[in-house]
């Protein structure tokens, strides 16, 4: 720059304009010659010259699991982050302040509330640590990433936002399973001695070449509790595995002696842990039948496009008699307003009458008795074989046991049409 002295003592400003993106970290020297035309008068260049030195900060951050000390963590509850801040070229003794803030990396919204810390670095590098705490229910399948800002006098002079940083990120691993047959490659089962059921589990959000360890187990849908093989042993299922990608499809065989399971449905539970066993996604999802609805806004697009005359709904009742009905009467005379044809009611067995009766109010045509009519049959030969172990004539028993469903129906129709 060039300029005119007013007296032979004085000072004037020199400004410097560049791009700083890269110069974090870095210690920058300003070098001064002055010139009168073309002759040079004086220099200064001194490299261990504190006042030409000017230092420009750099932050670099590790964001955890707090509980594990990962960058993965389980969709369920609270979580607890720890994010450990790396800084080079502040000045020791001066007053700073590190802003944090929680971001999803898709969408770039905030996951927490911005959280401060005020600190006083003694040396010009070293790190400081910030806590978060924050509700993980609702991000399965998401990446969350920790944004850090350093200031000094309300002014920001250091940051480190970048949403592709791995260090920065926490992962929250999703998964999805999909049971079949081995052989029909449907979700229905023979119940034979020796079968093998295949779980075909989708994952979303791992980190490639990274390891992880999948565990399943069988449940019996009816009971909710772990499926029990002869031997009172779990029916179980692992594997460990390398994903190439983020997302993904793996399969899990389970192999069991499938005899006692006839007319049952069997669950598997899967859960997804890191390499060193911490739980990370899991997916243990039994929908009981008498929490399984219908949904009244899909009931008149669903008969309109089956053409149905009938429509068979799901408003708690269950089949068999394992498990309690919880029949939703107020559903019921929902879905009876919108739907366009007659309603129909499976599991009518384990209902009580009163229920039955008042249902007819909204609607309500048939209702379908399976477990009833089939203990009628049964029991007959069950009688008989109390009373007479030799007793042997089965076409006799089968035409008595014909009889007494017949009687069960006919005392069935009697009491809900009372």
């Amino acid at each position: 720059m060039e300029f005119v002295a007013e007296d032979t003592d004085g000072s004037v400003d020199v400004k410097f304009n560049f791009d700083g993106t890269n110069l974090g970290g870095k210690i920058l020297v300003a070098f001064e010659k002055l010139y009168y035309g073309e002759k040079l008068y004086g220099t200064h260049a001194d490299l261990e010259d504190e006042e030409q030195t000017m230092y420009v900060p750099e932050v670099e951050t590790v964001a955890l699991n707090k509980e594990t000390e990962t960058h993965h963590a389980l969709a369920d509850g609270t979580v607890e982050l720890l994010d450990t801040v790396k800084y080079r070229n502040l000045l020791p003794g001066r007053n700073y302040t590190l802003h944090g803030m929680i971001v999803e990396k898709e969408t770039g919204n905030p996951v927490s509330e911005e959280r401060t810390l005020e600190f006083v670095p003694e040396k010009s590098e070293g790190s400081v640590e910030l806590g978060f705490e924050i509700s993980a229910d609702e991000l399965c399948g998401k990446t969350i990433v920790v944004y850090e800002e350093i200031k000094a006098d309300g002014k920001s002079i250091a940051e480190h936002k970048d949403p592709e940083e791995k260090e920065q990120s926490i992962y929250f691993p999703e998964i999805a399973t999909k049971a079949l047959d081995e052989n029909s490659k449907t979700q229905e089962g023979e119940a034979k001695e020796k079968q093998k059921i295949i779980d075909q589990i989708t994952y979303k959000n791992l980190l490639p070449d990274e390891t992880y360890v999948l565990k399943g187990v069988l449940m019996d849908k009816e009971t909710g509790k772990e499926l029990l093989d002869e031997n009172g042993k779990r029916v179980t299922a692992g594997i460990s595995f390398v994903p190439e990608n983020e997302e993904g499809t793996i399969e899990m065989t389970f192999e069991l002696d499938a005899r006692r399971l006839a007319g049952k449905s069997v669950v598997v539970f899967e859960r997804l842990y890191d390499e060193e066993e911490h739980l990370i996604a899991k997916e243990e999802d039994i929908v009981n039948e008498a929490d399984a609805k219908t949904d009244p806004d899909m009931v008149a697009d669903f008969v309109a496009q089956t053409g149905c005359d009938l429509l068979a709904v799901a408003v708690g009742n269950v089949h068999g008699l394992d498990i309690e009905p919880k029949v939703d009467l107020p559903l019921l005379e929902q879905i009876s307003k919108i739907s366009p044809v007659p309603l129909v009611m499976h599991g009518g067995s384990g209902i009580p009458f009163d229920i039955i009766q008042k249902a007819r109010e909204f609607n309500l045509l048939k209702v379908n008795y399976g477990s009833d009519l089939r203990k009628a049959f049964v029991s007959t030969f069950g009688r008989a074989y109390e009373a007479n172990h030799n007793a042997c004539s089965v076409i006799e028993l089968s035409i008595e046991a014909v009889e007494n469903v017949s009687e069960k129906a006919a005392e069935l129709v009697t009491i809900i049409n009372s």
